[in-house]
């Protein structure tokens, strides 16, 4: 999947998930993404837009737009989203190569 080859080349990505109604296999208009920083991310804004420029690629490539809902693991960890015990996952960075998120 192109989405992991995105976040593999990115050591700031600890994680990727897909939520909404393209993963409850409803009808849908976009691909919602669920992106998570490591804890040692340190440019978060430059994590985003690397992100967002190769899912707009894939989105483009496919015909739907994906949606991305950037989150540091602080932020992960609080659980924000409603969605959060129904997180599809899509990457996770091996545990020896960063902390815990």
């Amino acid at each position: 999947m192109e989405i992991r080859s995105i976040a593999s080349a990115n050591r700031d990505l600890a994680a990727i998930y897909g939520f909404g109604s393209f993963f409850r296999r409803m009808t849908y208009r976009d691909i919602d993404i669920l992106v998570v920083s490591t804890r040692e991310c340190r440019n978060h804004l430059q994590v985003y837009y690397d992100f967002q420029q190769g899912a707009a690629r894939i989105g483009s490539k496919i015909g739907v737009p994906i949606d991305i809902t950037f989150l540091t693991a602080r932020e992960y960890r609080e659980r924000p989203l409603l969605e959060m015990d129904t997180l599809t996952e899509l990457y996770r960075r091996q545990a020896n190569e960063y902390e815990e998120i």
